[in-house]
């Protein structure tokens, strides 16, 4: 018999581990039991292998529209299901936080249009507009009475693993808009809160202005109600929010508020300006105006009274405005109707009458608040200096 050689350019053999004699003592590794839930890098439960879990998941929500009536107030409109809305999803699948969203919002779509838009991009916003709540039906954990709210892809984890741990496969989720009229409410009452608590504090600091004047020795002046006549209003409320959040700019001039140096720049279009410019200068259209609203301001000037005096120690709207804080006077619009009438110091409250200030509309207690405790402001002044 012929000997046989291996060809050497022919791969070798592989060699195999010889078979254990005791079978039964070898540990091999464990396959994952089915429907476990192990964790993953970010440490959420996600589900382990197991069989494909359909849920029907029914579709109920809420979304309210605006609409402006022959009034021209808004009146919100709520949107609700026409009909039975449904989708089924299996849990094996890539399923997640956002495709969710997409699934149920592309079933609302064919109930009204533009609405898959209008739910998606109120979910994403921030903060969000829609509110979305999932439960299981015979489930204890997530019941329809105490459903899961979702935020996130943690949250819709969770409702995932109760759908396999369960074994439950019906249930639903509701989309939930807050009726925005309710915050109208809700923000009107807090404004009325807030007017009330700031009444309340005025009070509060009159009666404590009163106790210091008499220990300085001061006459106690009739000083009106006790701010009771005072009315706040939201920009009052609001005030120091908005100065918090927007900043004041210090450089600005409330009397003067154009630059001197630029004034060569704008066209004055003033009465007493366009009546005495040059005829070859102005338009004719804008010195017919002037003649016209002349001869107007002249008549109407004759029939007026006079107004009320300038001030004679120097203009300071910064005292005229401690003046009024002093007093416990906060309204931004009485500040402004002085400034406007050339009363930018507190000392003009002393020689100003009744009749004078009762003609800028300003109510009986406001009248005896600004006259009465000009001499009681010297005093706190003389005392903080």
């Amino acid at each position: 018999m012929d000997s046989f050689e291996i060809d050497p350019s022919l791969p070798p053999y592989a060699t195999f581990a010889p078979i254990p004699t005791n079978i039964g003592a070898t540990k091999y590794p464990q396959q994952p039991a089915e429907n476990t839930a192990i964790e993953n890098s970010n440490m959420f439960r996600v589900l382990g292998i197991g069989p494909p879990m359909h849920f029907d998941c029914s579709i109920s929500f809420t979304i309210y529209c605006s609409e402006k009536t022959k009034r021209n107030t808004t009146n919100w409109v709520a949107l609700r299901q026409l009909s039975d809305l449904s989708v089924t999803f299996n849990t094996n699948n890539t399923m997640n936080w956002l495709t969710f969203q997409h699934l149920v919002a592309d079933q609302c779509n064919n109930n009204y249009n533009y609405l898959f838009r209008m739910i998606t991009k109120g979910t994403n916003t921030t903060p969000a507009t829609m509110a979305w709540s999932v439960y299981i039906l015979k489930s204890k954990k997530f019941p329809k009475k105490s459903p899961l709210h979702l935020f996130d892809e943690a949250y819709f984890g969770q409702f995932l693993n109760e759908i396999v741990s369960s074994k439950l496969t019906k249930g639903g989720v509701t989309i939930r808009m807050e009726n925005p009229q309710k915050e109208i409410v809700r923000a009107r009452k807090e404004d009325l809160l807030a007017k009330t608590m700031k009444r309340i504090s005025a009070r509060s600091q009159v009666t404590t202005t009163l106790r210091s004047g008499r220990a300085m020795g001061v006459s106690d002046v009739d000083s009106g109600d006790d701010s009771s006549d005072v009315e706040f209003d939201d920009l009052d409320v609001h005030i120091d929010e908005i100065y918090g959040k927007y900043g004041m700019n210090a450089d600005y001039d409330c009397i003067h508020p154009s630059p001197g140096e630029y004034l060569f720049q704008f066209l004055i279009l003033s009465i007493p300006y366009l009546a005495n410019r040059d005829v070859d200068y102005c338009p004719s259209c804008l010195e017919v105006l002037a003649h016209t609203g002349v001869a107007k301001n002249a008549g109407h000037s004759a029939c007026q009274g006079s107004s009320p005096p300038s001030s004679v120690h120097g203009s300071s709207p910064e005292s005229l405005y401690g003046y009024l804080k002093f007093i416990n006077i906060s309204s931004h619009k009485l500040y402004n109707t002085l400034i406007s009438n050339d009363i930018d110091n507190f000392h003009m409250f002393g020689s100003l009458t009744y009749e004078e200030l009762q003609a800028l509309s300003f109510s009986v207690g406001i009248i005896s608040k600004l006259r009465s405790n000009v001499e009681k402001y010297k005093v706190n002044l003389a005392h903080s200096g």
